[in-house]
């Protein structure tokens, strides 16, 4: 008897702990004190949501007995949030992990076999210097912490929205955008609705300068936004310090006239805008080495023409719109750079269908 005669029909049966009252054929009633026995594992559901009550993947949980952790149970929370473990005897409190964020729920054993959690939601953008959203899909994320986590590139509208726990401590962060990283610590607290926080460019001039680095030689654009932090440009070589939402003009010294008026760089660029080819002209007081490159307006490689050293006199070379990999390049606006050893040159060109 349990809630109601339950027929036993095996030959043998698993029973919890208790006095049972058994019979026989429906009479010689008799009393049993089922031991020998114990409840070795305790099955609990674990949830984690975010305070618009979506569920929150990728939780994991860790009980603790006594003072000790214990492991970490197998598995995380699912998309809808969601955790069915068991959890050996003697568990006195549970840490669910979200996102390098923990938070504890002190209940004794068998209390609550449901135990719920719930985030906040931290919206992180990339803004420009002038605090416009950066919608070009070039923003990576990453969150650091115990290890480095990527998130990934920021959506269209320039945003990324990460479920974590309010704690007292501060989250970190990295935003890497063309080619540059900044590390940022923003705190999460309690409450409703979403909670912003920006990450700023700042925007660098430089008609002179050919490339940049933190850590690897990228192309230069004139007025390109880079993240804040100290970077090192060429030529002349210097290194500056890009202020988050501020404006950095770097120093281009007497190189400045060679980069904006071509006469002793490239004489001649025609058709511009073109079509199918380009012609490029330009002079050479002495033999020398010349790098002739056309990048696209984010400052990405699109094809080196001249990468050599060539004799004294005039020249000409032909772009034929096909890029490093032989494809023919869109429409648009590129950038001619020409490089000598003591000439540094460039110029928009346009190319129409």
């Amino acid at each position: 008897y349990a809630s109601g005669w339950k027929t036993f029909t095996q030959p043998s049966m698993e029973m919890l702990p208790h006095i049972y009252p058994f019979r026989f054929d429906n009479k010689n009633q008799t009393n049993i004190d089922v031991t020998g026995c114990s409840v070795s594992k305790a099955w609990v559901l674990l949830t984690v949501l975010d305070e618009n009550g979506n569920g929150v993947p990728g939780g994991k949980a860790t009980p603790a007995y006594g003072g000790s952790w214990g492991a970490t149970l197998p598995g995380q929370t699912d998309n809808n949030g969601k955790l069915f473990s068991d959890i050996p005897p003697g568990y006195t409190k549970i840490k669910m992990t979200v996102n390098q964020g923990s938070v504890e729920q002190m209940l004794a054993q068998l209390q609550a076999s449901n135990y719920t959690w719930y985030t906040e939601i931290l919206r992180i953008w990339l803004k420009d210097h002038a605090g416009n959203p950066i919608t070009d899909g070039g923003a990576y994320l990453k969150q650091g912490g115990g290890y480095w986590y990527d998130w990934g590139y920021l959506n269209s509208s320039g945003y990324m929205d990460i479920p974590l726990f309010a704690r007292a401590g501060a989250y970190k962060f990295q935003m890497r955008y063309n080619h540059t990283t900044h590390d940022k610590w923003p705190v999460v607290t309690a409450g409703s609705g979403i909670q912003n926080y920006d990450f700023l460019t700042g925007q660098v001039f430089g008609s002179c300068i050919t490339d940049y680095s933190q850590g690897t030689w990228y192309p230069f654009t004139d007025g390109m936004e880079l993240m804040p932090g100290s970077v090192k440009f060429r030529y002349p070589f210097q290194t500056k310090t890009v202020i988050e939402g501020g404006i950095l003009n770097l120093d281009c010294g007497s190189k400045s006239a060679i980069a904006g008026d071509f006469e002793t760089g490239l004489n001649n660029i025609y058709p511009n805008p073109f079509t199918n080819a380009v012609n490029l002209a330009f002079s050479l007081e002495k033999d020398q080495k010349v790098i002739i490159a056309v990048y696209d307006m984010r400052g990405a490689l699109v094809k080196t023409l001249v990468n050599e050293t060539l004799p004294a006199g005039d020249h000409t070379i032909i772009w034929n719109s096909k890029d490093k990999n032989g494809g023919m390049v869109n429409q648009g606006v590129y950038i001619v750079k020409f490089i000598t050893t003591d000439k540094v040159a460039q110029k928009t060109i346009v190319k129409m269908r």
